[in-house]
């Protein structure tokens, strides 16, 4: 019932639009994923219908990387720096409470390009392989704007500092392993269980 409203809703501003001045109508939709489950309970069932009705509709669907390649010619803007943070600007992330943060992430990233830079070129064994994988997760894992968010909002300030630190560390940990060819297999199989987000990862998407 959400979705049809919603894609109804959609197709009713589309047809204002074109009456009033428009010679095409172009919608865009995005939706912060960290949210489904989250503050949107209903996120991706929602976005399934509404994906399934509106194919029964004149809305045509489209990524916007796709409307991109379609060579059509695109007003250009200069978008202005901001953030939906405290004040629009990025201060909730970057501040005296959190601002150590970056130096470490900046050293695990530029560590991170140089190792994957280097083994796309060597072409890794299978456990070298893991073990790149799993430096790029706890990279990730690092990179969450959630624990500087937390650390601002001064709520669970201790377990945001540990997760920081403790992927930090694990990412150290492997590089140290990479670098000296001394992998311990058994420890990048507890960390891969432990933090297996994206499970299908390519170092080399860090080159």
């Amino acid at each position: 019932m959400h979705a049809r409203e919603f894609v109804d809703s959609r197709l009713q501003q589309g047809r204002r639009l074109l009456d009033e001045c428009a010679s095409s109508v172009h919608l865009l939709s995005p939706y912060d994923a960290e949210l489904f489950g989250h503050w949107w309970f209903e996120g991706p069932i929602f976005l399934e219908n509404v994906l399934k009705y509106s194919n029964n509709t004149e809305l045509e669907l489209i990524t916007p990387g796709d409307y991109l390649d379609l060579n059509r010619e695109l007003q250009h803007v200069a978008v202005s720096t901001s953030s939906w943070g405290n004040n629009g600007y990025f201060e909730t992330w970057l501040n005296g409470s959190n601002d150590w943060i970056y130096q470490e992430l900046r050293d695990a990233e530029e560590s991170m390009t140089a190792l994957s830079e280097r083994f796309v070129q060597q072409k890794p064994d299978k456990a070298t392989l893991e073990a790149l994988n799993q430096a790029g997760r706890e990279l990730l894992l690092a990179q969450a704007s959630d624990w500087a968010f937390i650390l601002t909002t001064d709520t669970t300030t201790e377990y945001a500092t540990s997760r920081v630190k403790e992927h930090i560390a694990n990412f150290r940990r492997i590089h140290t392993m990479i670098t000296t060819n001394t992998i311990d297999q058994e420890l990048i199989a507890r960390l891969y269980a432990k933090n297996n987000i994206f499970p299908h990862l390519n170092y080399s998407v860090f080159c």
